[in-house]
């Protein structure tokens, strides 16, 4: 009876190793990916809804990675890809991407925005109109398209634009609106129709767009001589979540429908 007790024993503790030593074989590597509060595209680390592009990488990469999403600030979180001290950034638009990699196709095309009090009657249809407004909130270091950008910089709205870097900077634009201490902030359709929805926002309203249509991607550090392989794994992932529909599904639980890349 102790012997077999022993046998028995014995063989749970070859199982157990066994058991483990498998688990070490086929774990997963850890992809570290930053970026500022952007939702729906990235929204809360390790929720139900982490957002349309990590859900998208977590897709791409779920036999090989688990993806680490963290948020920061948007220019510390470009800062530190493009060091090398994580691996990828969610939504970094051409100027953003230097000294990174990332698909020929873009993930996301964005299309900039303002939003106002529901009782302003400004409009705007062009970049050059954002001239009109009085104050403008921005994110710092973001970029918003080529001409919306340099509007931005025109002498005449040195003193309008009032950047912040914060994680939830939109947020923020949004109470500063809403106070009254700016008059409008500029940001993509889709970010601002599910942040007014999902914070049950009201008293603000888009009061038009400019021209800018933004290619934004998924970006990889260059450091890492992975990067390649993983822009690639990321651009036939999101064909395949096109053709099946499934992205457009993705896209269905965060309430906001998806842009076609080839939008004027």
């Amino acid at each position: 009876m102790v012997l077999k007790s022993q046998s028995f024993l014995a063989q749970l503790i070859i199982s157990f190793i066994l058991f483990v030593c498998g688990q070490s074989v086929h774990s997963l590597e850890v992809m570290t990916v930053r970026a500022d509060t952007w939702c729906p595209f990235n929204c809360v680390p390790n929720s139900e809804k982490p957002g349309i592009l990590v859900e998208l990488m977590q897709y791409a990469f779920k036999d090989s990675y688990s993806i680490d999403y963290q948020t920061l600030p948007w220019p510390q979180s470009v800062a530190d890809v493009r060091s090398g001290k994580f691996n990828s950034v969610i939504g970094a638009a051409g100027p953003d991407a230097v000294g990174m990699t990332h698909t020929e196709r873009p993930q996301i095309l964005s299309i900039t925005c303002a939003y106002a009090l529901e009782s302003n009657k400004k409009t705007i249809s062009k970049a050059k109109d954002l001239l009109r407004l009085s104050s403008i909130g921005t994110t710092k270091d973001y970029s918003y398209g080529t001409e919306t950008d340099k509007a931005l910089k025109d002498p005449k709205l040195k003193n309008k634009v009032k950047p912040i870097a914060t994680d939830d900077a939109l947020a923020v634009n949004f109470r500063r609106v809403l106070d009254g201490k700016i008059e409008a902030v500029i940001e993509d359709i889709n970010v601002v129709s599910f942040q007014l929805k999902d914070r049950k926002i009201s008293g603000i309203k888009n009061i038009g767009c400019t021209e800018d249509r933004v290619p934004l991607w998924i970006a990889f550090t260059e450091t890492n001589p992975k990067a390649k392989a993983w822009t690639e794994k990321l651009d036939k992932a999101q064909a395949e979540l096109e053709k099946s529909g499934k992205l457009a599904e993705i896209y269905k639980k965060y309430g906001v429908e998806p842009i076609s890349l080839n939008a004027k």
